[in-house]
């Protein structure tokens, strides 16, 4: 395992390979770790793998160091050494102020980091309520108010996903009536204008941060509401002896 270290000694990216007798070599693509969010999986992995790549890291001072992972104990083969990344200075607009760049990419990547989350999270939600709203149909004790009340919060999560992600197109986002642009759509503006580009920043890129610094906040507020009244609902299922649910820790009187 090499572990990657900023100039200030803070964690930014692990890549994996399997020990082999010889000379080997690794390349990093000078990119953090990436901040999408982790699948699920049924069993531990077989094996450790380098993380998928995240926004750019480059110019600056850096570190890496190398470990050995076997026999469930990590230990230091390496210490750390020194490197340091720098531009070619290929650009045909050059910043002219790369910190600027810098920290406004770090910015976004929080942002697409817990965006991401937050969408994940907003769509697990959905599959929940669902499965407890067939818990309340197989319940013979639950009224007609709990399935009001589950029905509101599906109305009120489908209106954050909407905020979110926007209409889906069959074809392309062309095809679409003029509308709000969806939050997402902002995010992926600037994550991907600046992927592989080191130019200066542009009115547009910043407008649309300012937009999501002002409008995600609220939009996080609202699920965490949702979800919230989902766990009262739960708890009212479990008063009901209801069928287990996801989420629900099941318990004998």
């Amino acid at each position: 395992m090499f572990a990657i270290r900023d100039a200030s000694g803070e964690g930014i990216r692990k890549l994996y390979t399997k020990a082999s007798k010889g000379m080997s070599r690794i390349n990093w693509d000078l990119r953090y770790s990436s901040s999408n969010p982790v699948r699920a999986v049924s069993q531990e992995p077989e094996k450790l793998e380098s993380s998928s790549s995240g926004t750019l890291a480059m110019p600056g001072d850096f570190s890496v160091e190398l470990y050995m992972v076997a026999g469930g104990e990590v230990t230091q083969l390496v210490k750390p050494v020194n490197f340091k990344a720098t531009l070619l200075n290929q650009a045909t607009l050059p910043a002219r102020n790369y910190q600027e760049v810098v920290d406004f990419q770090a910015e976004v990547s929080e942002f697409s980091r817990v965006m991401s989350g937050t969408r994940q999270l907003a769509r697990e939600q959905e599959v929940k309520l669902n499965t407890i709203r067939k818990a309340i149909k197989q319940t013979p004790e639950t009224g007609s108010n709990m399935l009001i009340d589950v029905l509101e919060l599906d109305d009120r999560l489908n209106n954050i996903l909407y905020k979110l992600e926007g209409p889906s197109a069959k074809a392309s986002w062309e095809e679409l009536s003029p509308m709000e642009m969806p939050l997402n759509r902002r995010l992926n503006l600037m994550v991907r204008t600046h992927w592989s580009s080191t130019a200066g920043l542009t009115l547009t890129e910043t407008d649309q941060l300012e937009i999501l610094r002002e409008e995600f906040p609220r939009v996080l507020a609202q699920l965490k509401e949702v979800i919230d009244g989902i766990h009262k609902v739960e708890a009212k299922l479990d008063e009901l002896k209801a069928p287990w649910t996801p989420g629900r820790i099941p318990a004998l009187d």
